[in-house]
Order: C-alpha cells, then structure tokens, then sequence
C-alpha cells in the first residue's frame, strides 16, 4: 500500500501540472471538466501502478521487469489509436492495444474532456480501468505473499 500511494501521490502531481499548467497554457484547459479527467487519469495512473506492481512481484530480476515494462509501454501511442486509427490494425494489434491501460484512458478522456460528455458516456473505459486494477493488486498480493512465506521457510523464521 505505501508503494501504491507514494506512485498515486508523484502521478497526481503530474495531473496537477498537466491540468493547470500545460493545458491552460496552450488553451485546451475546460475547468467544468476537471473531475472527471482526474477520476480517470487516477484509474489509469493505478492500472499502471498495478502493472509495475504484479511484475516486482513476478519476478526477481529488475531488468527484465525493466525491460517488459519498456516493451509493454513504449507503442502505447501507436496502438492506442492515438496516432493510427484501431480499425484500421489487424486483430493481433488491436488485441495489444486492449491491454494496454493507456488505451483505455484515451478513449475515455477524449469524451469527458475534449466531447465534455457526462461521466456515464466513459463507463466502459472507467470499467476497463477497474480491470486492470482489480486482477493486477490482488495478483501482486499474491505473489508478494508467495515471497515473503519462502523467505520465512528459507530462514526458519
């Protein structure tokens, strides 16, 4: 939990500068839109904590999860329709882009805060978040707990 809540902590200082220094500096800020792009920003901002949680506690070796989560992340803007359309992708890619948090995210946050549309427009986005978050930390606890119970066994403790 304290993982989880000092990542939560960083990712909202981001939303805090994304929302009220970046955006009104290039004209995009909609202040009547602020809480739903922070509801949605802090589920995907937990899916992906989850994600880097579930793979610290998979496996050992800080490299590889290095390396999974540079190769999971790195075409998130190709494969979320950001930049290409996810129609247009065969079904592997469209598969890939679904997941990934950050896709889901997209779609959502274009409709809350570039459409302005009620939050019941993004149930499925905000669903698919809660997904993510609901297999990853519990998967986490899991293998943590897998952890911690061999390192008692190990150490007779």
């Amino acid at each position: 939990m304290g993982k989880m809540l000092a990542h939560l902590c960083i990712s909202w200082i981001l939303f805090v500068l994304v929302a009220y220094v970046v955006f009104p500096v290039y004209e995009l800020g909609k202040p009547k839109t602020d809480f739903n792009f922070f509801l949605i920003y802090t589920l995907m901002s937990l899916a992906c904590i989850g994600i880097g949680m579930m793979l610290s506690a998979i496996s050992n070796n800080l490299l590889f999860v290095t390396d999974v989560a540079l190769f999971f992340t790195s075409p998130a803007f190709v494969f979320s329709g950001f930049t290409f359309p996810r129609w247009a992708m065969p079904w592997y890619d469209r598969f890939y882009a679904d997941i990934m948090p950050y896709t889901h995210f997209l779609d959502g946050f274009i409709k809350l805060y570039f459409m302005e549309l009620p939050l019941s427009y993004a149930t499925p986005e905000l669903f698919k978040l809660l997904v993510f978050i609901g297999i990853t930390f519990p998967l986490s606890i899991v293998f943590f707990q897998k952890k911690v119970n061999q390192y008692l066994k190990e150490n007779r403790i």
